[in-house]
């Protein structure tokens, strides 16, 4: 029920800013890779994977609204038997900046949610069966720094929590360094 109610909430947030989007805002780009935590299997041991992480949005003087989607692989196995698995998210996050440290350094704690998927691939021998899992819910803390300058360009890195009913451990741990453009 708290994840439905965030995630709509996140979701009005973000449309919102979207159509609020005028003069004072800023649209942005940025592309980065990121860092995420993951259990194995039934083991307690913790995996790192390492996401392609591309964002668009909006960026206004006290805030920024975007939508990101982030992506990785993982295989398991060779030869004779495989297990190749994609992972897809999307989470629409809007990103308040706190009072800046020096005019180029900007710290902020954001919020979002969204919706993933896994795709898995079994190959045995010669026969490969791909499928899909449905949609779930996740939703997301973050906290972090961005590095500005006059051009336009920022660098960005934040620490944070994700949750969904399909992940091990729950929350996951991550932490995202990009690189943006503003217009």
């Amino acid at each position: 029920m708290i994840r439905r109610l965030l995630f709509l909430f996140i979701t009005f947030v973000s449309v919102a800013l979207l159509l609020a989007a005028d003069a004072f805002a800023q649209p942005m780009v940025a592309v980065g890779g990121g860092l995420v935590l993951e259990q194995e299997g039934r083991s307690k041991k913790l995996e790192t994977r390492v996401p392609l992480v591309l964002r668009g949005g909006w960026s206004f003087s006290e805030f920024d609204g975007f939508v990101e989607y982030q992506t990785f692989g993982t295989t398991d196995g060779e030869g004779y038997v495989s297990v190749h698995r994609r992972h897809h998210g999307w989470l629409g996050f809007a990103r308040l900046k706190l009072p800046p440290v020096n005019e180029k350094l900007i710290p902020f704690l954001g919020a979002g949610a969204g919706l993933h998927f896994e795709s898995v691939r079994t190959k045995i021998a010669a026969q490969s069966v791909e499928t899909d899992g449905s949609l779930r819910a996740s939703a997301a803390i973050a906290t972090g720094v961005m590095l500005t300058n006059a051009r336009g360009f920022d660098v960005s890195l934040d620490l944070r929590l994700v949750t969904s009913d399909g992940f091990q451990p729950n929350p996951t741990f991550g932490a995202t360094l990009a690189l943006g453009a503003r217009f």
